[in-house]
């Protein structure tokens, strides 16, 4: 697991969020209308905590305000997961879509299926005992 960031860092649940695709080697397979194995990971986890997911579009809306290269943050994104985006895709059209499946979660939450945890990023977040 990655180092917990310091407190009052601007991308705290930014952070947490692509930390979930830890087991997909940081790949975004994510679509407009499909979430990938990572983002499906956090929203199944963030639909029990929804001002998880308000937070997260509030940090992403901020970076892509900002600009992702901005040297106003650019400390604070190195220190973000690296997802790597598919090819011909830029990270900021990634967050987009991560951005466009929160939404959908915070207006509905029913529409996110509840399953087992499907792998270990997951169930360490969804029980942290057991780790």
């Amino acid at each position: 697991m990655s180092q917990a960031p310091p407190p009052e860092w601007r991308f705290d649940e930014l952070s947490y969020l692509l930390n979930a695709y830890t087991h997909t080697g940081y790949a975004f397979s994510d679509t407009p209308d499909v979430p990938g194995p990572g983002l499906a990971s956090y929203l199944r986890l963030a639909a029990r905590e929804p001002h998880r997911a308000a937070a997260a579009v509030r940090e992403i809306d901020d970076l892509l305000s900002v600009g992702l290269f901005s040297d106003e943050i650019a400390d604070e994104v190195e220190e973000l997961p690296h997802i790597q985006p598919p090819t011909g895709t830029i990270v900021e059209d990634c967050l987009r879509i991560v951005r466009s499946h929160l939404v959908r979660l915070l207006q509905d939450p029913s529409g996110v299926p509840q399953t087992n945890p499907q792998n270990a990023w997951e169930w360490n977040h969804r029980f942290p005992e057991l780790s």
